[in-house]
């Protein structure tokens, strides 16, 4: 942004070429006899608008991602509805297309930048795969740490990188749909009832935590 800022404007020529005379003075473009046509115009380039045009919309952004990080709250009520309301109906959901995510992937109207949709999901992997490393790091339940380690080492590589959209709500409905089982608990050598929801329950809560750390002043 610097150099832009201090750079002087330029005109840079632009060249396209068009089939016979463009359309002008008669004679179809698509007539295999006319020649093709060489073109150009000349485009002023004024670094200092760029820049401001590029602060501007990170700006812009940056006031989208302090809005919709404080949407986790909404977005964890409807993961846990939408959960009961399947173990009610055998699977079933017949109001999950009305609820979340809270913007489309191509957004459209009046609802931010054109990116706030793919912006939001990401928010949501990022603070969801924080959470995680923040409860693993934590230890505070062995047992359920054994068991969300194994599964984040699994599945979590598709938090990295273009994995997708919904990889937090594929993670969490995975861990959601796993029954509770017995393990040894590896400080006592007792037995030890390990509960998915209640780490997915953990999960959620932490990246609440987060997100509203993120948008601390």
């Amino acid at each position: 942004l610097s150099k832009l800022t201090q750079a002087p404007p330029e005109t840079v020529v632009v060249e396209f070429k068009r089939r016979g005379n463009g359309g002008v003075g008669g004679g179809s473009k698509d007539n295999p006899y006319l020649q093709d046509h060489v073109y150009e115009y000349k485009e002023e380039i004024v670094p200092q608008k760029l820049a401001n045009k590029i602060m501007r919309l990170r700006e812009e952004i940056a006031t989208e991602w302090e809005e919709d990080l404080q949407l986790l709250i909404r977005e964890n009520e409807e993961m846990w509805r939408s959960f009961f309301e399947k173990v009610r109906e055998k699977g079933q959901d017949a109001q999950a297309h009305l609820q979340m995510p809270a913007f489309e992937h191509d957004v459209t109207g009046n609802c931010g930048t054109n990116y706030r949709g793919g912006n939001y999901d990401l928010l949501k992997r990022m603070a969801t795969r924080q959470a995680i490393r923040e409860l693993l790091a934590a230890g505070d339940n062995k047992v359920e740490c054994e068991l969300l380690d194994r599964i984040f080492r699994v599945h979590g590589a598709n938090f990295e990188g273009d994995a997708g959209y919904h990889v937090d709500m594929t993670f969490l409905e995975d861990l959601l749909g796993r029954s509770p089982s017995f393990v040894r608990d590896p400080t006592s050598e007792e037995m030890a009832l390990v509960s998915p929801l209640s780490i997915a329950e953990k999960i959620l809560e932490r990246r609440v935590e987060i997100a509203n750390r993120w948008t601390e002043p």
